[in-house]
C-alpha cells in the first residue's frame, strides 16, 4: 500500500550484537535476530508515527489498522519487539524487528 507506484523494499537480517542486547534490555542468555525492513514508499506523517502500532489506526482508507498492532503484540509475547526507526513523509520507512532465538529451539540444549 505504501508503494503503489513502485520503489524498493529491502529486508536485512543478522544476529544482534551484545551491546545492542544490553541497550535494548534483552535477555543475555538468548540470541536475537535483528530484521530491518526498509521501503521507499510514501513514508509516515510525523503526527501519525507515534500511533502506527495502535490497533485500528490506519493511514489508508481501506486499511483495518491491525497489521502492525498484531505484529507488535506477537513479537512482544515472544520476548521480541518492533519499532519504527525512521519514517519521513515521501522518504519511505524503516522498521527494526527483534526476534528471540531460544537455545532449545536451535537444538543446542535439550
Amino acid at each position: 500500500k505504501a508503494m503503489l507506484r513502485g520503489g524498493s523494499f529491502t529486508v536485512n537480517a543478522r544476529t544482534a550484537r551484545q551491546e545492542e542486547m544490553r541497550a535494548e534490555n534483552l535477555r543475555e542468555n538468548y540470541e536475537y535476530l535483528y530484521v530491518e525492513v526498509v521501503d521507499s514508499g510514501s513514508g509516515i506523517q510525523p503526527e501519525k508515527r507515534a500511533r502506527v502500532f495502535e490497533p485500528f489506526h490506519s493511514g489508508y482508507t481501506n486499511g483495518s489498522g491491525l497489521g502492525l498492532s498484531v505484529l507488535r503484540d506477537t513479537l512482544t509475547m515472544m520476548g521480541g519487539s518492533i519499532r519504527c526507526v525512521e519514517g519521513k513523509p515521501g522518504e519511505g520507512a524503516r522498521f527494526l524487528l527483534v526476534f528471540p532465538v531460544h537455545p532449545t529451539e536451535r537444538g543446542e540444549e535439550k
